[in-house]
């Protein structure tokens, strides 16, 4: 449906992937597939993303066109971030800097033998270095948040300057949206 005068950004904040299995990993390939049709600006980084290794990961990211971002998910070895630590998207005429960050309690397990390790840092931390960085760069920022409700609520009393904040790694919907520090915070989940 178009609108005139309303911008649509098509996100997610995380766990596209499926479980660890081989059934589930089939499946993941052919969501995936489907999924670059949705026409996504951006998609945040969950520990799912990593079930089946990180060749797995960057090669479906490649194949599909798949805009992922994250800020404070490293490879160990490396010290380097996975993804773009933030995209900038315009539509129409608006700058949205959208950048995605993942709870540390989260554990990255992969069926890979051969995985890398990862660290993930401080999403507060992360967000106060990188959030007045994008406000310089965009006119809206927004946060697609891999830290389920609370985590969110309180990064964005700690940081100021978030516009928007999609909530993922959570179990309940808003029936409507949520303000948060003068955020507005989305979240929907997928049954």
């Amino acid at each position: 449906i178009w609108e005139e005068g309303v911008t649509t950004l098509v996100l997610d904040a995380g766990d596209l992937f499926g479980t660890r299995t081989k059934k589930e990993m089939l499946q993941t390939e052919f969501m995936l597939e489907q999924t670059q049709t949705f026409g996504y600006d951006a998609i945040g980084l969950g520990e799912r993303e990593l079930n089946y290794g990180y060749d797995f990961f960057m090669e479906a990211v490649e194949k599909y066109r798949l805009p992922y971002t994250n800020a404070n998910v490293r490879d160990t070895a490396t010290g380097e971030l996975l993804v773009p630590e933030f995209l900038i998207v315009e539509k129409k005429g608006i700058k949205f800097g959208i950048c995605s960050v993942m709870d540390p309690s989260q554990k990255i397990i992969s069926m890979s033998a051969t995985d890398r390790e990862y660290e993930i840092g401080d999403p507060i931390a992360t967000m106060r270095d990188l959030v007045p960085r994008l406000r310089e760069q965009c006119d809206t920022v927004v946060l697609l948040s891999h830290l389920s409700d609370r985590p969110t609520e309180e990064l964005l009393r700690e940081v100021q300057g978030i516009d928007l904040a999609v909530v993922g790694h959570s179990f309940k919907s808003y029936n409507r949206e949520r303000i948060v520090a003068d955020c507005v915070m989305l979240s929907a989940v997928h049954g």
